[in-house]
């Protein structure tokens, strides 16, 4: 997209900020629509879990976070999930970091 430095999405031009024409059709929703779906994960869209009576937006191929999907902390002990490609999670230092002097914790948004 002009103007833009992220970088795009996997099988896609745009970044993930800048779907191009597949946004939700939910009312009002400006995010991304997902797979074949029209909608993104919030409302509907997407692969769903596969645990019984679970409707959360799967992590994995077949289950959402709280059922397992995803990838887990290498942290021996620890059974979070990981974030941001450090394969550990935000209490073992994975994911984006405070950027405040002298702050360790993890950022949050």
């Amino acid at each position: 997209m002009d103007g833009c430095a992220e970088p795009a999405a996997r099988r896609t031009p745009y970044c993930a900020n800048h779907c191009g024409p597949r946004k939700c059709e939910f009312t009002g929703c400006s995010k991304c629509a997902q797979g074949r779906t029209r909608f993104c994960i919030s409302h509907g869209g997407g692969r769903r879990c596969q645990h019984p009576n679970c409707s959360k937006g799967a992590r994995d191929r077949q289950f959402c976070a709280a059922h397992g999907g995803g990838k887990r902390c290498k942290e021996a002990g620890c059974n979070k999930l990981a974030v941001g490609g450090f394969n550990k999670c935000t209490t073992h230092g994975g994911g984006k970091r405070c950027k405040a002097d002298n702050c360790t914790k993890s950022a949050q948004s």
